[in-house]
């Protein structure tokens, strides 16, 4: 519990807090509601150790251990982004938090959620929204998270990471499908059968990785860890509201823009979870975010399509 006692503060001939005395329970959610300039702000402050008062005591919190989000812009003009990041997030979770945030587990959740609300109709626009995600994964994704790693990948250079990129089996897999359909080419009868074999089993496994990521982190151990929360405001309701605004300025409607806006709102992308235990990130912060953001699409993905109708 913290316990403020006969706190005391003023500015020159301005008395903010007089006396001021009051307790904080350890659970729940504590208000301070009043009009502007009665002292919110400076009692705040006064928690957080940056404001010394004339008087009084505070007993119960450690100010090198409060966070406090101010009210005005407290970004430095002379630091970069990565050191902005750096300096509220360990070096190891960073790169972690930006790939988490900015993208999304577009096949193995993304296939089975968007086929049950749209349809098999809805696979050519979910197959362009994979190609555009997995491509800024293979290469954004995973320079973000070596950075926040200690061990570094094999063979630098641009031209061995494109071949890298390349050559990759979804990669492959999707362009191979978009010149068949540029072409009006269809594969045989056969292939098709166990294509579609294939995507049945989509929904049952992902329902299997959903428990098994829940399983493997532990009920018990899903803490809101320093910017978990932010990462989720920006993965399950920032992100969709990004993408709609995207598809309406390019005019983009109907179908097309209900999945752009669904595959956007969908968890964390599981490959995050494996680049960072490869590259020596924080692979445990990567399991908890994944796994809390299964959890909330539950609750976010049904409000979305209400939204959408």
């Amino acid at each position: 519990m913290i316990r403020c006692r006969d706190l005391t503060v003023s500015f020159g001939d301005r008395m903010v807090l007089d006396r001021f005395s009051f307790d904080v329970p350890v659970a729940g959610v504590t208000a301070l509601s009043g009009p502007s300039g009665c002292g919110k702000t400076t009692l705040l402050r006064v928690l957080a150790g940056l404001e010394k008062p004339r008087s009084g005591a505070v007993e119960g919190i450690v100010p090198c251990q409060t966070a406090l989000l101010f009210q005005d812009d407290r970004l430095l003009p002379w630091r970069t982004v990565e050191q902005h990041l750096t300096d509220v997030l360990p070096r190891e979770r960073w790169g972690v938090f930006v790939a988490m945030a900015g993208l999304s587990n577009t096949i193995f959740i993304g296939i089975p959620v968007c086929t049950q609300l749209f349809g098999e109709a809805c696979m050519p626009y979910l197959m362009l929204y994979y190609l555009g995600n997995t491509s800024v994964l293979q290469s954004v994704g995973i320079l973000l998270v070596e950075r926040a790693g200690s061990v570094g990948r094999q063979g630098g250079g641009a031209l061995p990471f494109l071949r890298d990129l390349f050559t990759k089996p979804p990669i492959l897999a999707v362009i191979l499908s978009v010149v068949l359909l540029v072409l009006g080419l269809r594969p045989p009868e056969p292939v098709m059968k166990f294509a579609g074999y294939i995507s049945g089993s989509v929904s049952p496994l992902a329902l299997i990785y959903c428990g098994f990521i829940v399983y493997e982190v532990g009920l018990k151990n899903l803490r809101f860890a320093q910017g978990l929360p932010a990462m989720l405001a920006v993965r399950l309701v920032v992100a969709p509201v990004i993408s709609l605004a995207c598809c309406s300025l390019f005019g983009m409607e109907g179908l097309a823009l209900q999945v752009f806006v669904v595959e956007s709102a969908l968890p964390v992308v599981s490959q995050v979870t494996v680049m960072a235990g490869a590259f020596g990130a924080d692979e445990q912060y990567a399991a908890v975010g994944s796994c809390l953001s299964i959890l909330g699409s539950f609750i976010t993905i049904p409000i979305l399509m209400l939204i959408l109708g």
